[in-house]
């Protein structure tokens, strides 16, 4: 069909919706949760029985990255990530400090201990560096304020090469800034390359620093890491419109206007990429594979395993995993 015509494009499904901010939605979200209760403890990746940190990185660049953007985003990266093998079924373990409040003197130092994760927040990757997978929010950063619109930045680097600017900032760690810069040309004295955000200079050269809250642009993200030759490939994580408002303002960014103007903002960039890099993209040349993919939320929880091992095959995921298709709509309907 030659057309450009476009309909009206009115959200049908509002009238269905209950209001994020009623009184009666944290009541209802319980007594949801309390019904889906057994079938998320059957669906959950079990607990490790040993508790040992992964080996490290061979290295920081993947040659395969795939970064999941929008609503939606933990459920679909970490089916991604344990079908791609980048992040164990059984879950992971990662080390953090933490602070023994009853010790004093010299023994008031920070202890290591292992903290047990079940999904994707921010990233995974394989050991033997094939796959990365990115779980990235729209923006991403610290609740949302009527102060400062956040910030537009590159490119999402890896997550050890990366620092949130303050005034309270850490020194960066030596080795790890080396390797960020060797690896994955991230330096502030560099004329050729950029950081995907801005520079660190002095003790932070080779880490990419972060404002509080931020926005990617997707475009130049899969730019950025092409320019590298990482093969990378976008998911666009879709959900209904209505749903998705609410699920924002009761997890993210409580204050409505912000939280729609942020939503504009998301879709704006989504669309942008799509246009540029997804199947038709208009800078993609013949033979070009796409580098932006659009998946449906409830086209996923309606269609299962159908529609997700076709993506595996876009993806080029060899694999028959599938997680418990939960439907987290429901508590918003």
């Amino acid at each position: 069909i030659n057309s450009t015509y476009v309909p009206s494009f009115h959200d049908g499904n509002k009238k269905y919706m209950k209001d994020a901010n009623a009184s009666n939605l944290a009541l209802q979200g319980l007594q949801y949760k309390h019904q889906q209760k057994n079938s998320k403890l059957d669906s959950r990746p079990p607990k490790p029985h040993e508790y040992y940190p992964p080996p490290p990185k061979k290295s920081l660049l993947p040659k395969k990255l795939i970064t999941v953007v929008g609503h939606g985003s933990s459920f679909l990266s970490t089916t991604i990530a344990v079908a791609a093998g980048a992040f164990p079924n059984a879950g992971t373990s990662d080390t953090t400090h933490s602070f023994d409040s009853g010790s004093r003197g010299k023994n008031e130092e920070n202890q290591l201990e292992l903290m047990f994760e079940d999904s994707v927040v921010r990233s995974a990757g394989s050991l033997n560096g094939e796959w990365m997978i990115q779980n990235l929010s729209s923006p991403r950063g610290s609740t949302c304020n009527d102060v400062d619109e956040p910030v537009l930045v590159e490119a999402l680097v890896p997550e050890e090469c990366i620092l949130v600017e303050s005034t309270l900032m850490a020194p960066g760690n030596p080795k790890t800034a080396e390797k960020c810069r060797r690896e994955v040309n991230i330096a502030g004295n560099s004329t050729s390359w950029t950081c995907g955000a801005k520079c660190g200079r002095d003790q932070y050269n080779g880490y990419a620093l972060y404002p509080r809250r931020f926005f990617v642009d997707i475009s130049s993200h899969i730019e950025w890491y092409l320019s590298r030759g990482v093969d990378v490939t976008v998911l666009l994580s879709l959900r209904d419109e209505s749903i998705s408002m609410s699920e924002k303002l009761k997890n993210d960014c409580p204050v409505k206007n912000i939280a729609k103007r942020e939503e504009e903002i998301a879709l704006t960039i989504m669309q942008d990429a799509y246009v540029k890099y997804g199947k038709r993209g208009s800078l993609l040349k013949d033979g070009d594979k796409e580098r932006v993919i659009a998946v449906s939320y409830e086209g996923l929880l309606e269609l299962k395993e159908a529609y997700l091992f076709d993506l595996y095959h876009q993806l080029g995921i060899n694999s028959t995993y599938a997680p418990a298709f939960i439907d987290e709509n429901a508590k918003y309907v």
